[in-house]
């Protein structure tokens, strides 16, 4: 094959549909296989296409005289491209081809000189230096005095330039080869655009998952995904969504990865409406617990599952039946400690208060108590204390209280001196070292006692001890539940991820029948090694179907582009962390893109300065996207900031302050601002998100207060 030519309206129709963003679409699929292949189980709406020997033709509905064609014999991005890379390719070509069509202004991957374009089509994240050029208006008298004008050609790909004496007249043999080809088959690709809609809607009716089934007349952007019926979420899944969602197997457990906005809480809906609806079909018994981590994410699975769900799932006295709970709250009912009795109800609010009361017991315990023991203590751990910020080591302490003292030692000292070190935790060389630390563990569990509340790891540990016992193990051959679905498995610690095992019907763990979805990136905190915990061990590698979500719906590229260079930055220093932006794709149309824009880094000389443009930057994005002041989201990394001054009003706009309960009244007032904390957020989307305060001393918090200087991020 010598050429591809894609027509202008074919390229503008290719560009804004969904389904052809990201290779995790079918469609995406079948279109680089019939680009590779030619082959025959290829249909698009309002495109028609002809297979020459030579080349392919792809024609729009309009089919004009304008048109961009790749020199496949100069231009060698099918040998040195895979099909995500290609898709990559043409994608980035075509929307330069419709700026540049359309006079429109280029971005900052193009770059223009003379009659040249080079696109650098991957960002330099990835440290890819490949880059495709074309040449503007190429000047062919046959095709000019037919007709044929404002055309590009593609003929370079590879990691050189155009800067070479060589090209500065390309080769138009197959440019004009591949015009006269269309000129001739113009009317005929016409004809066929027009008699395809009978044929469209023959196939679009079939059942199986041709790649037109997964088009949709008006072309469907990720926000208004949540809106549909299930069956209209179903059709417009990824494959690999789609394989999560309708997997046959409920035996096995199933683990979905992926970055924040793939879709993940998503699949692990549909794939509960899908068995409740097989089971009902069925006339099969079917119980299904939905675990989310905080109170928040419990409500927003609870509307999706509402808006999707026959009313009767709901009712846990039915035949089939779904029940949405936190597993802190699913504990605690368990067990019987009532709500009064709980640190917090919340478990993410619970964790962030355990960290204040640790914070408390240390101030406590660093003084005379620390200089009686560092004449004992071994010399890493003196400097780990007297050189390490006291935020890092209160999180230590944290998962040292949680997880070691109370989850492995069962809250003795005598058998915690006995655990080994942690590699990524606290140095612990000695018994010495371990009697600080249990002194300070005893005068946190003093405060709790002092004011007659459990900690979310006293609730979760009560509860394992009478789930491992005799009554259980006999009554969940009857009572335990069908199936389990975890959302945010990334967020529950060691002592949390066990409870997990002694709720299925299956004493003996030969059906694990479970699906969680976890993201590694979101707790870069997590002490000690990944490969030791829960899910790495008893849900390992060859007993569980993995699933990688790569394609992000809810984000621009550039917001992803910033958060893979923010975890490369930071989070890929731990040992054994897994990056999930290695292949992150965006799903973004061209029509979504013109919205998006790089994100900016605004400092300001201080807190007042900072404060007063709000308003000011609030207005702006209102005007640019033509949208209400909820679809705005303020995101504060400053508790006490925002708590003071901003859960009223900020200038002129009032203020809907989301503080993990309040999700539910998310939107419900279109004139309100919303303002919020960054573990609140739990995958609401906004048309623009301005992070408030991320300076040095903030992210990550040092505990002090004497900053001075502030920094808006939008």
């Amino acid at each position: 094959m010598k050429y591809i030519l894609f027509e202008k309206s074919a390229v503008e129709l290719m560009i804004n549909n969904p389904a052809l963003q990201s290779m995790e679409f079918p469609a995406s699929e079948k279109f680089v296989n019939f680009l590779r292949e030619k082959s025959d189980d290829f249909l698009l709406k309002d495109i028609s296409h002809r297979c020459e020997k030579e080349g392919i033709i792809f024609c729009g509905k309009e089919a004009t005289k304008t048109f961009l064609l790749f020199d496949l014999e100069k231009c060698k991005m099918m040998e040195k491209t895979d099909d995500s890379e290609l898709l990559i390719v043409l994608q980035k070509t075509f929307r330069f081809a419709v700026r540049f069509w359309n006079r429109q202004a280029f971005t900052n991957c193009e770059k223009i000189f003379k009659n040249k374009t080079v696109i650098f089509p991957f960002p330099f994240s990835i440290g890819s230096a490949y880059r495709i050029v074309l040449e503007r208006n190429p000047s062919d008298r046959r095709l000019n005095i037919r007709g044929i004008n404002n055309c590009l050609l593609a003929y370079k790909y590879g990691e050189e330039g155009a800067s070479s004496s060589e090209d500065e007249n390309p080769d138009l043999s197959i440019y004009r080869k591949g015009g006269e080809s269309y000129l001739e088959h113009i009317q005929e690709l016409r004809r066929e655009i027009i008699e395809q809609k009978s044929k469209y809607e023959s196939k679009a009716d079939d059942s199986d998952s041709s790649i037109h089934v997964y088009l949709s007349n008006n072309m469907i952007s990720s926000s208004e995904f949540k809106y549909m019926n299930y069956e209209k979420q179903v059709k417009n899944l990824t494959t690999t969504q789609s394989s999560i969602v309708n997997c046959q197997d409920m035996n096995s457990p199933i683990r979905i990865e992926g970055p924040a906005g793939t879709g993940k809480t998503a699949a692990l809906v549909l794939r509960a409406i899908k068995l409740l609806s097989d089971a009902e079909k069925n006339d099969k018994e079917l119980f299904i617990t939905f675990f989310t981590h905080s109170k928040s994410t419990e409500s927003i699975v609870t509307q999706m599952i509402a808006h999707l769900a026959k009313p009767d799932w709901l009712n846990l006295d039915n035949l089939q039946r779904i029940n949405v709970t936190t597993l802190q709250g699913y504990c605690a009912a368990y067990v019987g400690i009532q709500d009064t009795q709980i640190i917090d109800l919340d478990a993410s609010e619970a964790k962030q208060y355990q960290l204040l009361l640790i914070q408390d017991a240390y101030s406590k315990m660093c003084g005379a108590v620390c200089n009686t023991y560092k004449y004992i203590m071994s010399e890493d751990a003196v400097a780990f204390y007297e050189n390490e910020e006291e935020n890092k080591i209160i999180l230590m302490l944290q998962h040292e209280f949680s997880i070691r003292i109370k989850g492995m030692a069962e809250g003795d000292l005598e058998r915690y001196k006995k655990l080994d070190s942690q590699k990524n935790g606290i140095p612990l060389v000695n018994d010495a070292d371990k009697e600080y630390v249990y002194s300070i563990f005893k005068e946190y569990q003093q405060s709790l006692e002092t004011q007659s509340v459990y900690d979310t790891d006293d609730i979760i540990l009560e509860a394992l001890a009478r789930l491992n016992a005799p009554l259980w193990r006999r009554a969940r051959v009857k009572e335990g539940i069908d199936y389990l679905l975890v959302d945010e498995m990334h967020l529950f610690n060691l002592n949390e991820q066990q409870v997990f095992h002694f709720l299925t019907k299956d004493g003996e763990q030969k059906k694990i029948p479970i699906c969680f979805a976890l993201d590694y990136g979101q707790v870069v905190g997590e002490r000690g090694n990944i490969k030791e915990n829960y899910i790495e061990n008893t849900l390992a590698e060859g007993q569980t179907l993995r699933q990688e979500f790569s394609t992000v719906f809810r984000s621009s590229q550039q917001i992803a582009e910033l958060c893979a260079s923010i975890t490369a930055s930071g989070a890929l220093l731990f040992d054994g962390f897994i990056n999930p932006y290695k292949y992150c794709e965006s799903s973004f149309t061209a029509r979504e893109e013109e919205m998006c824009e790089i994100p900016q880094l605004l400092m300001y000389k201080n807190d007042t300065e900072m404060k007063e443009s709000l308003e000011k930057h609030i207005k702006k994005y209102v005007n640019k996207y033509k949208c209400q002041p909820c679809e705005i989201a303020l995101v504060f990394f400053d508790e006490e900031m925002l708590l003071k001054n901003y859960t009223q009003f900020i200038g002129k706009y009032s203020v809907n302050y989301i503080n993990g309960r309040k999700n539910s009244q998310f939107g419900t007032d279109p004139s309100k601002v919303i303002c919020t904390l960054p573990e609140y957020i739990n995958g609401l989307e906004f048309k623009c998100v301005i992070l408030v305060a991320v300076d040095e001393g903030r992210v990550p918090q040092n505990g002090l207060c004497d900053i001075s200087s502030s920094i808006l991020y939008h």
